[in-house]
């Protein structure tokens, strides 16, 4: 079934990852930032309204350009490849 659409989209060009490979996963790369500023869990007692206001606050600074500490992800091996 993969290889009827990829013959069908000849553009689209497949990669053989590593099983775990989040250094190649810019998703990854975004909680590993983003959970240390979040993870106070054992003090939140808001429950998930306060965890999205946490969530929140942190990516309206981002959007700012206020953070004293803002996310470095790279693009791994997608840098290579694009």
């Amino acid at each position: 079934m993969i290889e009827q659409f990829i013959a069908e989209y000849p553009e689209i060009r497949l990669f053989k990852l590593p099983t775990y490979s989040p250094e190649y996963n810019p998703t990854e790369q975004v909680w590993k930032w983003l959970k240390p500023m979040v993870h106070a869990a054992k003090t939140m007692t808001g429950g998930i309204e306060e965890l999205l206001h946490r969530l929140r606050k942190i990516m309206h600074a981002r959007v700012h350009h206020r953070l004293l500490n803002p996310p470095t992800i790279g693009l791994g091996i997608w840098k290579s490849i694009f």
